[in-house]
């Protein structure tokens, strides 16, 4: 993993293999999940504070105090301070409270935004893992990446299978926009 900071080249760090979700908290830690089977904490400078073990992490959030990591249909809690898992939530399934592949995750609030990919839905839990709510629109098929944005009013949401961005109301989950993406060569972007 390479870190950059004010756009130069700053330090590298060897992990395992396979990174897979990476986020950065308020003081510059830099937290990355890698498929091989670890959640690693490191500092601004790249130097390693602790490593976990999770199984198969893929994408992960932060809050002031824990991180959210998805580990298959699971949601497990890790202490930023420590890497010591404090937590936990997730069953496999078809209904509202259950996911089935998880693949993206995103906290404001003391709430968890998850895109359950194979629902095709984003859901919303507590940072405890108390089912909220679910989208209801019918624009998502296999939603993805996620993150909240306009001063967390909102979330986007990639879909691999249909190639569109939706946003969403961060309060009520209803759908606000929803746009295709493509693009014909490196770089290139369409709306």
């Amino acid at each position: 993993v390479a870190i950059y900071a004010d756009n130069q080249y700053f330090s590298e760090v060897a992990l395992a293999g396979l990174p897979q979700g990476v986020s950065v908290d308020y003081f510059g830690n830099i937290y990355v999940s890698d498929l091989i089977g670890f959640v690693w904490k490191l500092n601004s400078s790249g130097s390693l504070v602790w490593k976990a073990t999770v199984d198969a992490p893929e994408s992960l959030a932060i809050d002031g105090a824990n991180i959210y990591v998805i580990s298959g249909t699971e949601i497990i809690r890790l202490s930023q301070a420590d890497g010591s898992v404090n937590g936990g939530f997730g069953l496999y399934g078809f209904a509202d409270t259950n996911l089935n592949y998880p693949r993206g995750i995103a906290w404001y609030n003391s709430e968890l935004f998850i895109t359950d990919t194979f629902n095709g839905k984003v859901k919303r839990f507590s940072d405890t893992g108390t089912y909220i709510n679910t989208t209801q629109s019918s624009i998502l098929r296999r939603p993805c990446g996620i993150t909240t944005f306009a001063e967390n009013k909102y979330i986007a949401v990639t879909d691999f299978e249909t190639d569109k961005i939706s946003i969403y109301n961060v309060s009520d989950l209803s759908l606000v926009s929803s746009f295709a993406v493509s693009g014909q060569s490196a770089g290139e972007v369409r709306y």
